[in-house]
């Protein structure tokens, strides 16, 4: 009889996401890593309406029947809210995000490799001396955009405000000039809507965050229900990690249910935003239930830690088999940027031995890789597995090809292509300023390119040519650079 493993996906903010994306992104990892380790996996999937549901059966190398089983169920929260007014998300970002900006540089320059993990260790990764050196060059010009945003918010952010606000000044040819400038601010409204405006809903929006909470709490009561569940885990990415949590807190549903039939249950945080909500919830002022997320602990009929100490008599063992909490983080990673905070540690009340943080490798790139975690086959899939099956992988190998463990290949793989993405970028970033240094530098040379590069493309409009042909001479080698490095990337590493 196979063990049923009841498991619950929640998605991050994304845009345009449909029922079923995230769980299927998810079981598949799971699944091609485990086919791949030897293993047989059986997969079925359904979209009923916002509700979509997967199982993978799994039988171990070797073996016929089954030994496992997971139930997906999507906490699909996408459909739980309406559009939120771009102005009002643009205001709230204007007042605190400078500030959590802030947060999130400092808690990268804290750590540099991002390798740190419980009681001090490191991740063991290599080349973390060179990793360190190029993310300092990487992160330097970003603390210094950052930190002047920072000291120039008073002035900068009624400033932006006011120019976001005027929508329609053309009648004035005085204040025309403003228009474009309204409309280049208007194209963040798809994003501060969309994408920001659910972060802004969850904390600020109390009776939409109710809605949102529902669509994730209702499938782990059902799993509490279900007497053949026998153990429940919750994997979730970017702002649904602050769901997650918020729906496992003290005093709602889950709990109760809970209490009533309790289970181990395994929370899994991927690129957690659990650290930026604690911090906007807690300068929020509009009420205290908009400040719970700063404020309310996880459970204790979940996590089995009653007054933030374990009861008596209970091992870390015990401890375990009730609540387990693995925070995933990619150490470039702006939302979580880094691992939970130790605010968010004491407001969650668990034991210590509850808690395992663990630094991964996505691609080492600032804006890709809090998306890039379902992705990444080699450390991130085999630590979802060991979090499905207790904490235990199912079988253990020297390869990728006979283990579902992070072996050495896995590690391989990974630090030698990110290290090759790495010094790609190094070595496009080199060109451009080296060509921008000879342009700006050479006279003769920038003669040249203005008199002459428009030539093949036909420009011979005069005077104007010129102007055109040296803003092209700045403006092309970046753009070719960006375009080579998009190629290559999605060329040659799409399945790193």
């Amino acid at each position: 009889m196979a063990i049923k493993h009841g498991v619950v996906v929640v998605h991050g903010q994304v845009s345009g996401l449909v029922p079923g994306d995230e769980l299927a992104v998810v079981a598949n990892a799971i699944a091609d890593a485990l086919e791949n380790a030897g293993g047989t996996v059986g997969r079925t999937f359904a979209v009923e309406g916002s509700h979509a549901r997967g199982v993978l059966t799994v039988a171990r190398p070797g073996e016929l029947a089954p030994s496992d089983e997971f139930d997906f169920i999507e906490g699909f929260w996408a459909n739980s809210l309406p559009t939120a007014p771009a102005e009002t998300v643009a205001k709230w970002m204007l007042l605190l995000g400078p500030k959590e900006a802030w947060r999130v540089v400092r808690g990268f320059w804290g750590n540099l490799a991002n390798d740190r993990i419980d009681d001090g260790k490191s991740s063991g990764y290599p080349q973390r001396l060179w990793l360190r050196a190029a993310f300092a060059v990487e992160l330097a010009p970003v603390t210094l955009l950052i930190g002047i945003i920072v000291l120039l918010r008073v002035l900068l952010a009624p400033l932006i405000y006011a120019l976001y606000s005027m929508t329609s000044i053309t009648r004035s040819n005085t204040l025309a000039i403003v228009s474009p400038v309204t409309a280049f601010l208007h194209k963040l409204d798809p994003f501060l809507s969309d994408v920001m405006g659910d972060s802004w809903r969850f904390v600020e929006d109390g009776m939409w965050a109710c809605n949102i909470r529902d669509a994730v709490q209702a499938p782990l009561v059902a799993f509490y229900a279900d007497p053949e569940i026998a153990d429940i885990t919750i994997i979730a990415h970017s702002a649904g990690c602050g769901v997650s949590y918020d729906v496992l807190a003290e005093g709602g549903l889950v709990a109760e249910a809970a209490a009533k039939s309790p289970k181990r249950l395994t929370l899994v945080t991927c690129g957690s935003a659990m650290n930026r909500l604690f911090w906007l919830s807690s300068e929020s002022d509009t009420s205290p239930f908009t400040r719970r997320l700063s404020r309310e602990p996880l459970a204790s009929a979940i996590t089995g830690v009653a007054a933030s100490a374990a009861p008596k008599g209970e091992t870390p063992e015990a401890l375990q088999a009730r609540f387990y909490w693995l925070d995933i983080y990619a150490r470039m990673d702006l939302v979580p940027a880094g691992p939970p905070v130790a605010e968010v540690l004491a407001m969650a009340k668990i034991d210590p031995c509850q808690l395992k943080r663990r630094p991964v490798i996505n691609e080492d790139d600032l804006l890709r890789d809090h998306f890039g975690y379902f992705r990444n086959n080699d450390l991130v899939a085999p630590r979802l597995i060991r979090a499905i099956y207790g904490g235990e992988y199912p079988w253990t190998g020297t390869t990728r090809y006979n283990g579902t463990q992070v072996t050495q290949d896995r590690i391989r793989h990974r630090t030698r292509g990110v290290a090759l993405l790495q010094l790609l970028r190094f070595l496009l970033v080199a060109g451009i300023v080296a060509w921008l240094v000879l342009f700006i530098a050479n006279d003769s040379f920038r003669a040249w390119f203005e008199r002459d590069a428009g030539a093949p493309l036909g420009l011979n409009i005069g005077p104007v040519s010129q102007f055109v042909t040296a803003a092209l001479g700045l403006v092309l080698p970046i753009s070719f650079a960006y375009f080579l490095y998009g190629w290559f990337r999605g060329w040659f590493f799409d399945t790193l």
